[in-house]
């Protein structure tokens, strides 16, 4: 039985892009992602908003284009796979805690946002060399699409008693 590992979300970014070094010297971008999740109490019927943090890892050619283009609440879509990995919590010889990071495969800039404007291509990673190239582009206008689908499904759907 085969298994799949993917992973696709659209939000903002939490904060600007930072540079950061493997423990083998490798330079990647870390992104701080965050998403909403709306919810309505059952008993009350009131709408909360969550906000979701997701740490996303970015490695080569597009981690230099994430450099370039975003900035602290930059719209993106981030497609890619969860990777565990386990660092220590209080410094050398400390414990080790399993953590999960999203390692993407691609980004895309949301159409209609300054750094979409500024970049060439507006899809970072269908030029570069990406690691697992197996996803097909993102059309700007079928991306449009669905963020207005999203919209409005959020804003009229019907929530659960």
């Amino acid at each position: 039985m085969g298994s799949i590992n993917r992973v696709t979300l659209m939000g903002s970014l939490g904060s600007a892009p930072e540079r950061r070094q493997t423990a083998q010297g490798k330079s990647y971008v870390r992104l701080s992602l965050a998403t909403q999740r709306r919810n309505r109490h059952p008993q009350t019927g009131a709408i909360t908003s969550q906000t979701q943090w997701h740490a996303v890892n970015v490695w080569g050619k597009d981690a230099e284009l994430c450099l370039q283009y975003l900035s602290k609440g930059s719209p993106v879509c981030v497609e890619g796979h969860l990777s565990p990995y386990k660092r220590e919590v209080n410094g050398p010889g400390s414990e080790l805690r399993t953590h999960v990071a999203i390692v993407a495969d691609r980004i895309q800039l949301i159409p209609g946002t300054r750094a979409a404007q500024m970049a060439e291509p507006t899809h970072l990673l269908e030029d570069s060399e990406s690691e697992n190239d197996l996803a097909q582009p993102v059309d700007h206008e079928d991306l449009e699409a669905a963020g207005r689908a999203v919209s409005s499904i959020t804003s009229t759907q019907a929530w659960p008693n």
